[in-house]
Order: structure tokens, then C-alpha cells, then sequence
């Protein structure tokens, strides 16, 4: 399909009729931006992350058009999946809104400005939360796909590390999840299609073969790629939850159409380090498609928290770190570093937008939860920091929300801070450390035993750590 598109010299995109009058202003929006931006690269050139970022409530941060551009991204044709290969392939493709025309190019720049200004526009801005939305609405694959066909550009708009620079061929699969499709088949077939066009990988070509159930045709595609590829990064992709569970599928085939929380962890910013003296990671699939490899347990799951959601507070936190300072006598961590450390682990190592921002609203975040969990002697240069620089913490609260949800906050043996999968049976999943050393754990019939309640919000667990730097060991 993408092949297709590709050779059309123009593909128009009717997304439906305009009713409420929005066209209009959206179409106006979508050139302005578009011109502005293409004027600054003239000036700031296309070096990694050479586009400025906004000051305050510059760059249209205060234009009521917005909103009629988030509005437009609510129609449900932006919800469905084969679109984003019809609009991003084509050498010209146009948005029809109502009488209204918009370029795509000129859409997606629009909606990386919104993403922009979601980060750096002041807290008192009415037009915050239609940012927000904006963001949200577009499915990242359509960002991914831009970015791969503008090289130029996409390096302009990230700095070098930005792991939006690095989107892998699973994560354009994992992405497909909330896309609608009439054959749930297609999102292997369709997405791996799509990735092997707009990421570097040299997984073999894969032939759709609709005669396959929905499960088989996830088992095929599992099995092929782990015997081509003995890439083990396809295990952070697993999601399940109490019907998943109990499919069948083995347990460590991922659904592409389940995603219960967001995974941030899954392109390396760097290499792998392998702890083991052989040159490559053995892979052998048993008989009953039990997954059979290499692993080293280097540590135990000593507490978990209760699940986390979207809907965790800052107070929530608070009250977590509380529980966890009061039940944890030992940490890996220097005892000035514990909350921090804590915070890392939190927010994944993360940082969203510019840096200096960032650590703006991180500092205030912090302070805050100083203040709230009563932790003794707030640091001097933290209160400093608070009160020469302007933050929001509810920036760090939305995204700690969105990090944490369907997962629990983890305490290892050794005194190390993490977040881990729930843990319906067995399941295995990634644990990002403050360290950012990539861990996973595994839990085998032989390892389980009930969890006990601890005073305040951690519960005891045996789960197995083991390195991915090696390899994971996984049961059937």
C-alpha cells in the first residue's frame, strides 16, 4: 500500500465536513506556522536541534486558532490505521476539510510547534490544555513517518540523543495499538510494512498470510522475528493483562493491539552491554512454543507499591516515597541522592523538551515533594533553584503519570528503585533504573510465593531480577 502511495504525484485526504466552521482558521494556522518555521531554518540552518525553542507565549502561543486545529484532529479519521501510510508516502498529500484545503507538510509542522508549546508555554495560558490535546491526538507513528521522509528537518527540530531520531521497527508496530483497523491481522502485516520503509531494519521480509488466525498470525511473526533477528527487545513489548493471560498464546508473544502503559525504555541510548563471552545471544524455540534462553539473576524484588494510573497525584507520590523511606532501611543510593533517585526513577531518566525547562519544572516538582512528604532538610540549593527559576510541577506530575500508569513502583534487595509490569502469572517485563541500567525480571513457578502486606503502600515479592544486558530467561 505504502509503494503505492509513494508513486502518487497527489493524494487528497477528505477528513469529513467541516460543521462548526473551524476550517477555515485551521487552514489559515497550518500556512502561517508552516511559513514561519520554513523562514527560521532559513536563518538558523538544519543542524540537530537547531529550531529554537518558545519563549513564554511566542510562535502563535496565544492564537485562538489553536483551537480549531484541535478540533480538526478530532475527527475519526486521524483514529484510523491504513491513513497514515496515504498520507505520509505520497510526494504531495492535502487535508480536504470541509472546503478547506491544509498540506500536510504544513500540518505536521503545526503540530510540532503544539507539541513545542505544550512544553514551554507559560502555566497561566488558557490555550495549555488545547496543546495538550493536540499533542495527544495524533498517533506518534504519523510523527515517525514525517520524520523519516523529512530527514532534514527532523534533525532541525531534536537534538542528536532525541529517541524520537531513533524509532525502531517495533515500536511502529507497538504504536499501531489504538488505530482502528477492520483485520486485526494488519497490524503486523500493515505496520511491518510500513517500518521496514521508515526505520533501518534488516528483519526479512514477511509475507502476509491471511489464512492465520489473529493469535497465529502475532506467534508467526514472533517466531520469525526472534529466530532472524535473536533480538530480545521484542519481550519489553509484551502487555497482558487478565484475558491475555489466559489465551492462547504463550507468554511471551506480544498483541499488537494491547497496550496497557507506555514504553519508554525500549531503543537503547546506547549499546547493549552484554555480561556474557560469547559473540551472539542464542535463541531456541521448544516444543509448545516455550521461548528458551540465556539469562543471569542479579537481583530479587524485595517490595512493590499497589498499581499506578494516569490519575496519580503528586500527594500520591508523596505518600509512596513516604512508605518507601519508612519500610526500606537500606538503599543503593547516597542518602542525600534518595529522592532524586526516586524522582529518576519515576519520570524514567526522561526529559521532555528543552533542558533547561525541564529541570525548571523538575526542580519545582521536587521541592514540592520535599514539602509533602516531610522529608527533612529541604537542600539549600534546591530552595535557591526554586526561587531564581520559573517551573510548573504540574508538568512533572502529568508525565510521571503517564510513566507510571499500569505499573507499580519496585524496591530491589539491593536497594535499587524501578517500575514493574503487573504480574498476572507469568510475565515478563523491563525495569528502568535511575541508573539507567535496562533490568527485567522474571517469574518462574519455582520463585513465586504470596505477597505479604508491609505497613504503608509496598507489598513483599520474590520476583527474579535478570540482566538484559545478557539475556532474559522466560517461562513457558
Amino acid at each position: 500500500m505504502g509503494q503505492i502511495y509513494s508513486k502518487a504525484q497527489k493524494v487528497l485526504l477528505c477528513i469529513g465536513p467541516d460543521h462548526e466552521n473551524n476550517a477555515q482558521n485551521a487552514s489559515a494556522l497550518g500556512n502561517d506556522v508552516s511559513t514561519m518555521i520554513l523562514e527560521t531554518f532559513e536563518t538558523v540552518g538544519y543542524s540537530p536541534g537547531s529550531f529554537p525553542y518558545p519563549e513564554g507565549d511566542g510562535m502563535f502561543g496565544t492564537d485562538p486558532r489553536w483551537r480549531s486545529f484541535a478540533t480538526m484532529l478530532e475527527t475519526s479519521w486521524f483514529r484510523r490505521g491504513w491513513v497514515v501510510q496515504e498520507s505520509g508516502f505520497a510526494k504531495q498529500a492535502i487535508i480536504l476539510w470541509g472546503n478547506w484545503q491544509i498540506p500536510w507538510d504544513s500540518f505536521m509542522r503545526t503540530w510540532f510547534l503544539a507539541d513545542r508549546l505544550n512544553v514551554f508555554t507559560f502555566p497561566s495560558n488558557p490555550l495549555l490544555p488545547t496543546f495538550d490535546k493536540i499533542r495527544k491526538a495524533l498517533n506518534m507513528i504519523h510523527r515517525d513517518v514525517f520524520l523519516a521522509t523529512h530527514r532534514q528537518e527532523s534533525v532541525a527540530w531534536y537534538p542528536t540523543s532525541s529517541l524520537a531520531l531513533t524509532t525502531n521497527h517495533l515500536e511502529i508496530m507497538r504504536d499501531s495499538h489504538d488505530l482502528l483497523l477492520a483485520d486485526q491481522r494488519d497490524r503486523v502485516y500493515a505496520f511491518h510494512a510500513l517500518a521496514q520503509r521508515t526505520t533501518p531494519s534488516t528483519f526479512q521480509s514477511y509475507t502476509p498470510n491471511y489464512e492465520l488466525s489473529i493469535n497465529d498470525t502475532y506467534l508467526d511473526f514472533a517466531r520469525n522475528y526472534l529466530l532472524d533477528k535473536s533480538d530480545l527487545t521484542l519481550l519489553n513489548y509484551v502487555h497482558h493483562d487478565a484475558d491475555s493471560i489466559t489465551d492462547d498464546l504463550p507468554s511471551w508473544c506480544p498483541r499488537w493491539d494491547l497496550n496497557l502503559f507506555d514504553n519508554y525504555i525500549s531503543t537503547p541510548s546506547s549499546a547493549i552491554i552484554r555480561i556474557s563471552k560469547t559473540t551472539s545471544v542464542s535463541v531456541n524455540i521448544l516444543p509448545a512454543d516455550i521461548l528458551q534462553v540465556r539469562g543471569v539473576i542479579i537481583d530479587s524484588i524485595a517490595g512493590t507499591s499497589a498499581l499506578l494510573s494516569r490519575e496519580t497525584t503528586i500527594d500520591d507520590i508523596s505518600l509512596l516515597w513516604q512508605s518507601c523511606r519508612i519500610n526500606r532501611s537500606s538503599s543503593i543510593y547516597p542518602t542525600d541522592g534518595n529522592i532524586v533517585a526516586f524522582l529518576n526513577c519515576l519520570t524514567i531518566g526522561n526529559v521532555r523538551g528543552g533542558i533547561d525547562a525541564w529541570y525548571g519544572h523538575y526542580s519545582h516538582y521536587l521541592y514540592q515533594l520535599f514539602l509533602r512528604s516531610k522529608e527533612p532538610g529541604i537542600p539549600k540549593d534546591l530552595v535557591s533553584l526554586v526561587n531564581e527559576t520559573a517551573g510548573n510541577p504540574s508538568k512533572i506530575t502529568d508525565f510521571i503519570a503517564e510513566s507510571v500508569h499500569n505499573r507499580k513502583f519496585a524496591v530491589t534487595e539491593r536497594g535499587y528503585y524501578g517500575l514493574v509490569r503487573e504480574l498476572p502469572r507469568k510475565v515478563t517485563g523491563s525495569l528502568p533504573f535511575p541508573a539507567r541500567v535496562h533490568l527485567s525480571y522474571c517469574e518462574s513457578r519455582a520463585q513465586k510465593t504470596p505477597a505479604r502486606t508491609l505497613d504503608g503502600r509496598l507489598t513483599e515479592s520474590s520476583a527474579k531480577l535478570t540482566s538484559e544486558a545478557d539475556t532474559e530467561s522466560l517461562a513457558d
